[in-house]
């Protein structure tokens, strides 16, 4: 089973500009979203370099230059990376214990949205920082 997902969308795009929809089998790999989360990432800046014990993910990040998606299963220890050029939108799914991270090499802002199944609670946190792309 993949522990990392990443498709890029299609862009239905029209003279109002860009859209996208979200697979239904990304809204399945979640069930119910209890959490949505929305960033930028400045260029040459990194948003994650973390993991969740018990949380899965989509993430859905829009680009306009390059950005690189970097990723570790914990079990194995193995690092994978993934540069995706031009510009368009990634859905990223992204399962408990991998550790993930999205660099904008570019040079403009990436749009970012998580949904995930579980909410973050700074009480009992679930996210742990490990450094995988600087």
């Amino acid at each position: 089973m993949e522990k990392l997902k990443y498709i890029r969308l299609n862009n239905n795009a029209d003279l109002r500009g860009d859209s996208y929809y979200i697979p239904r089998e990304a809204i399945d790999f979640i069930g119910v979203v209890v959490e949505i989360h929305f960033a930028t990432i400045a260029p040459l800046a990194v948003r994650g370099n973390h993991y969740h014990i018990n949380r899965n993910e989509f993430i859905i990040i829009n680009f306009s230059d390059c950005c690189e998606l970097a990723w570790k299963d914990l079990e194995s220890k193995n690092i994978y990376q993934k540069t995706f050029e031009g510009c368009g939108a990634i859905l990223i799914e992204v399962m408990s214990n991998v550790v993930h991270a999205i660099k904008n090499n570019g040079r403009e802002p990436i749009y970012l949205i998580s949904c995930s199944n579980k909410r973050f609670d700074p009480s009992n946190p679930d996210t742990f920082k490990e450094v995988i792309i600087e």
